[in-house]
Parts: C-alpha cells; sequence; structure tokens
C-alpha cells in the first residue's frame, strides 16, 4: 500500500510469518560447522534456519527468542507476526481521490510513437499501471493519444530495431544480410524522449555514441541523436533467423 504525506510518497509493505510449533532447545542436533564454509561458528540448526546468536542466548524455543527478541511499543515481548517496510518514491499517482492512498506506477511498459493532426512526430510514454489497466478492461494496450491520427511504431525494451537505413534500400524479399547486421539494434533503455540502442552482438554495454555499438535518441529531429537521422525500423528475428519487418 502506498500512502502521501506531504511531497513524499511512502511503500508500506506486510510480510506475515507463521510460527510452527517450537522445537525445545535439547531436541537440536549439532552439524558439523564445516557443513557451512561462510558461516564458522554456527553450532545447530533450528527448524531448518540458522542461527548462533540464539545458542549465545537462549536456551529454551525458538518462540521465546522472538518474544524477547522483538518487544512491542509497550516493550511487552510479543511474537513476531508482521513486519512493515517503508519506501519513498516519486511519480506514484492517487488510487483513490477519498482516501490517502497511492500506487507506485513502476516502469514503462512501452513508447507510443505518432503522428498528431499537424503530422508532427509525438511520443506517449505508457507505464505498466497504465497497460494492466487497459488489459484488464479488455482494451488494446497500444493505444492513440486524442491528439494522434496515425500509430508509427512502438518501442519496448530488447525490441530490435534497424537504425541508419533508408527503408526503400532494403530488398525485404532478398535481404543483404551482411548489411542489415551491422544496423540491427536492442532497445535497451526507455523513458520520456531517451530511448538506447545497442548493437545485437555487442557485450561491452559501452554508452559511447561516437561507437558503433551505441546508438540514443533524444529528439525527432535531424541532429546527431534525433529520430530522423538514425530512422529507426522495426524488425523482427524468426526463428530460423531470418529478419523480418514488423
Amino acid at each position: 500500500m502506498i500512502f502521501r504525506s506531504g511531497q513524499n510518497y511512502y511503500i508500506v509493505v506486510c510480510f506475515m510469518f507463521y510460527i510452527t510449533k517450537p522445537k525445545p532447545w535439547d531436541k537440536l542436533q549439532p552439524v558439523d560447522e564445516n557443513f557451512f564454509p561462510s558461516k564458522r561458528n554456527i553450532k545447530y540448526v533450528l527448524d531448518g534456519e540458522i542461527t548462533d546468536e540464539y545458542s549465545a542466548t537462549h536456551n529454551n524455543n525458538f518462540y521465546e527468542f522472538m518474544e524477547n527478541r522483538y518487544p512491542n511499543k509497550n516493550g511487552d515481548p510479543m511474537p513476531v507476526k508482521k513486519v512493515r517496510i517503508r519506501e519513498n518514491i516519486g511519480g506514484a499517482e492517487q488510487l483513490k481521490t477519498d482516501i490517502n492512498q497511492h500506487v507506485n506506477l513502476r516502469n514503462h511498459h512501452h513508447v507510443l510513437i505518432y503522428k498528431d493532426e499537424k503530422g508532427a512526430l509525438r511520443e506517449d510514454v505508457v507505464t505498466f499501471w497504465t497497460a494492466v489497466e487497459r488489459k484488464k478492461q479488455k482494451q488494446p494496450v497500444f493505444q492513440l493519444p486524442e491528439d494522434g491520427v496515425e500509430i508509427i511504431t512502438t518501442l519496448q525494451i530488447n525490441n530490435m530495431f534497424l537504425l541508419g537505413l533508408n527503408e526503400e534500400s532494403i530488398d525485404w524479399n532478398n535481404p543483404d544480410y551482411e548489411l542489415l547486421k551491422k544496423s540491427l539494434n536492442k532497445i535497451q533503455t526507455l523513458s520520456t524522449m531517451f530511448y538506447e540502442f545497442w548493437l545485437h552482438s555487442d557485450s561491452t554495454q559501452v554508452k559511447d555514441t561516437n561507437s558503433n555499438v551505441f546508438k540514443r535518441i533524444q529528439s525527432f529531429g535531424k541532429g546527431k541523436s534525433g529520430w530522423l537521422t538514425l530512422n529507426p525500423i522495426k524488425v523482427k528475428i524468426s526463428p530460423t533467423g531470418k529478419i523480418e519487418k514488423t
């Protein structure tokens, strides 16, 4: 659950722990400490869990250990049944208008590139939350915004694109794979007007736009990192290795 306080958002996650029947300490069997090379001081195994702090401070059972280990707000020893974790987040949206509950939109699901009524290229960044809500409501996941006229393409992590080629020079019936493989790139990073591509065969992950293995798009213009300059052409790789336009 997400709550808002001022300008900060907080995530509260609840975990439930179920305590099994405690095992008396005198019933525990000693184990060879060499069996656990990373924990040399361990002498006993308790209900499948390893603990040496227990053996140093308690002589009864695991339930008593939990009681004495975690007192409640009044100082009384209580067993642990629930844990809350709070985390600061940004970009959350309110889930209900009348309740202080917010949802973390998480990462982006896709970016839709489209033309508006004036013929200009635009983007629509769609979060995972929005994509799931559309699917639950049986709506298309990829939708044109209100000012959209035509969908150009969609971008998702690991999608494959040909960059820097003129589509008219590609014979899709008999493609030149030696040429295409030099321009075949995979999307690695997606955010608002920030798309990063790596050559499909690259393993260095070096972010150098002057190299032949890394490209970045940050505008719809004709600059070095412009969409019109790199001219992304979305493709897919068939099971037999053929490059096909999508």
